[in-house]
């Protein structure tokens, strides 16, 4: 099944915009990566940044949303989804703003740059050693401190 991800984000948003109160919104990612071709085709609603890991270039790329969240309007701006062909240990991160946003004792920020850094450090690993290698980086960073929000982590590795 290939579905039209524009369509369903449409649906999507629609039913949240009517379901929400006021003020309320939900930032989503949606991908369908085909296993046959390797390419991932993906949309994000405020989800970001994004992080893909070009393994031949060793290098991560940051990647913005393409429109705005989910339900706070009741249509939403849908350009053409996004498409990434995943060579041979490319990585493509979601992470929520809970691993970015994470706050040591003097109030500095985990960052993007860090999670960049782990996943050029770790891009020889397992998609889900990437995950515990990132929350492990996080929790002593924070010294273990409660999260302040969600730290959602989601890793697509080709091997």
């Amino acid at each position: 099944i290939n579905p039209d991800i524009p369509l369903l984000l449409k649906y999507i948003n629609k039913q949240l915009h009517a379901d929400l109160p006021s003020g309320r919104f939900i930032t989503a990612w949606l991908g369908q990566l085909d296993a046959g071709t390797k390419m991932l085709d993906y949309f994000s609603a405020g989800q970001a940044p994004l992080l893909y890991l070009n393994a031949r270039e060793n290098k991560v790329n940051v990647l913005k949303a393409d429109t705005y969240p989910l339900g706070i309007t009741d249509s939403i701006d849908l350009t053409d989804i996004n498409r990434i062909e995943m060579s041979p240990g490319d990585i493509f991160a979601v992470i929520s703003d809970g691993i970015f946003e994470a706050a040591n004792s003097t109030n500095e920020l985990f960052g993007t740059d860090r999670v960049s850094n782990l996943l050029i450090r770790a891009q020889k690993e397992t998609a889900m050693d990437i995950i515990d290698i990132i929350r492990n980086e996080v929790n002593a960073f924070t010294e273990n401190a409660a999260p302040g929000d969600d730290q959602t982590i989601i890793i697509i590795k080709r091997v």
